[in-house]
């Protein structure tokens, strides 16, 4: 551990193992990305301590690290990752402020980039075009989102802008790339400003080790200028750091898609893209059937599932996700536009549980599915034969208990009891 310490009259940070670099490290980070608001300089040491080790536990529970406000290697290996640098906790005024689009149409540019960054970017719009009703094209003049490689001390491209940036970049590592959030004008201009001293991979396909993908740091930064803040789900591209190993092909979460739409709107062009183009297959969806939009006008369901204060329901090949807190929810999102392993005969859920490992029991027409919370990715597919029931059982309900237990109620009154299977 690094425990704060201070000296009388003037407040200082050093540590007791490690060095006084490490302690300026965590104030600095602390500060640049909201966790650190209070001025500290007039506080007494007790004041001030009390208000580090906050600040460092807020930190530390936006990132889900152990600490209990102390400084450790850990949280200071955290905050050297790479990362985008808008702030991770906005004051409330920020989050009040009118921070999207008044259109849908939205025209970008990259200023003087070569073809393969262009292709990039095109790819990183598309995966937004893909899950909303926004709609972007290219134009080399007046764009409404202009992006740029920029270094070090910098100003904006933008001939109406031509004062500095108050951000400065600062080389390899640390800070890859950062933008800022529209402003509810029309002719506003937001500004993608890419690190060029970083080691870009600038292709739509997986990144080398010890390179930053090009494709991903974008879509991240699109999500900015489009009004979406960072993410505390590690899967989301809006999460605020950039992964050691990103999964390809590059998609959005379902956080980031549920956040999209709840801005702008869902996609109705009839297909919806949930990756990037490629040189091989685009897995696409269609959606043809009308589904009214309100889930207290369903005279049935297929299931009700509580995660993390969220309430889904499923209907058929639908399902909505409501803010139990908000008491808010969008339209309804295609299952299998995230659950891309269910087969093209899918018809509906029966059933879902989570269990105490986190991961998901899904319940679909006659199989089980062992699925990944929160990237929803396939661990095992099992048949009603692998837990002892008929072929032909009519699922009613699954639950799991507070100590790990599965029972399935199926053709009305039979309940069985899961041995098998405990470790997922």
């Amino acid at each position: 551990m690094y425990p704060f310490a201070f000296a009388v009259g003037v407040w200082c940070i050093v540590t007791i193992v490690g060095e006084f670099n490490d302690a300026e490290v965590a104030l600095e980070y602390l500060r640049k990305y909201g966790y650190l608001k209070t001025d500290t300089l007039s506080m007494s040491s007790r004041n001030m301590e009390q208000v580090l080790r906050h600040a460092l536990g807020l930190f530390q529970e936006y990132y889900q690290i152990s600490g209990q406000g102390e400084l450790n290697k850990i949280t200071l290996d955290k905050m050297r990752e790479s990362r985008c640098g808008l702030p991770d906790l906005l004051d409330q005024t920020d989050r009040s402020r009118n921070n999207i689009w008044p259109k849908k149409h939205l025209t970008w540019n990259f200023h003087l980039a070569d073809n393969e960054t262009m292709k990039v970017t095109q790819a990183a719009f598309d995966l937004w075009v893909a899950n909303s009703s926004l709609y972007f094209k290219r134009v080399s003049l007046n764009p409404d989102i202009l992006l740029s490689y920029r270094e070090g001390l910098h100003t904006n491209i933008d001939k109406k802008i031509t004062d500095m940036c108050p951000s400065p970049l600062d080389g390899p590592g640390d800070v890859v790339a950062h933008t800022s959030f529209p402003n509810g004008v029309e002719d506003y201009v937001t500004e993608v400003h890419v690190d060029r001293a970083e080691l870009w991979h600038i292709h739509i396909s997986r990144n080398p080790p010890r390179t930053h993908s090009l494709l991903y740091v974008i879509a991240h930064e699109i999500g900015h200028t489009l009004g979406l803040h960072h993410s505390e789900h590690q899967d989301s591209i809006m999460f605020a750091t950039t992964p050691s190993e990103i999964k390809f092909p590059i998609r959005l979460s379902l956080d980031d898609i549920l956040h999209i739409r709840y801005l702008y709107g869902s996609n109705y062009h009839g297909s919806i893209t949930t990756t990037p183009p490629t040189t091989t297959a685009v897995v696409t969806t269609t959606t043809t059937k009308y589904i009214n939009h309100d889930p207290c006008a369903l005279r049935d369901f297929g299931i009700i599932l509580i995660i993390n204060n969220q309430l889904y329901i499923a209907y058929e090949k639908y399902i909505w996700s409501i803010n139990i807190n908000k008491n808010t929810y969008e339209k309804p999102i295609v299952i299998s536009d995230y659950m891309q392993f269910l087969p093209d005969n899918f018809t509906h859920l029966t059933a879902a549980y989570q269990k105490p490992t986190g991961n998901l029991m899904i319940f679909a027409d006659n199989f089980i599915y062992v699925v990944s919370y929160l990237s929803y990715e396939l661990i095992q597919k099992l048949s009603f034969n692998d837990f002892g029931l008929p072929p032909t059982a009519r699922i009613n309900t699954a639950i799991n208990t507070n100590k790990g237990r599965s029972f399935v109620v199926y053709n009305d009154h039979i309940r069985g009891l899961f041995k098998k299977y405990r470790e997922f």
